[in-house]
């Protein structure tokens, strides 16, 4: 049985105990729930800001047509705000304070449905 190669390159494994470089969007949307979690624990602030940033701007790209320009700008800024910052221990609790008042604005513009599939990991 061979060992897997954790060195710089660093791809998704079973186990995330190690340095997770990169994470690919696709690779991870392909994975189970639970193996998503598990991923998503393990990473940085800023890993995590990224594939969260890669996930909404795909979906706004993908539903754009469907969408007014107030929902469009709504989710436009969710974007802007996605950061390491809120995903950063300690929590910076203004910051939190800052998305959920965006969360609420958010939930008044789009569908339950819209707000699952662009702003969470609930895709399966």
């Amino acid at each position: 049985m061979k060992s897997e190669d954790l060195t710089p390159k660093r791809t998704l494994v079973r186990q995330y105990t190690a340095p997770v470089a990169r994470i690919e969007y696709e690779a991870f949307r392909a994975m189970s729930w639970a193996e998503r979690i598990e991923l998503f624990n393990a990473i940085s602030a800023e890993e995590r800001a990224e594939l969260v940033r890669t996930h909404v701007s795909r979906w706004l790209s993908e539903h754009r047509h469907e969408l007014t320009d107030e929902q469009i700008a709504i989710v436009e800024e969710n974007i802007a705000c996605i950061r390491p910052a809120l995903y950063a221990l300690p929590r910076d609790e203004a910051l939190r304070n800052d998305f959920l008042e965006l969360e609420k604005r958010t939930a008044m513009l789009l569908s339950r449905e819209q707000m699952r599939d662009a702003l969470t990991m609930h895709w399966d």
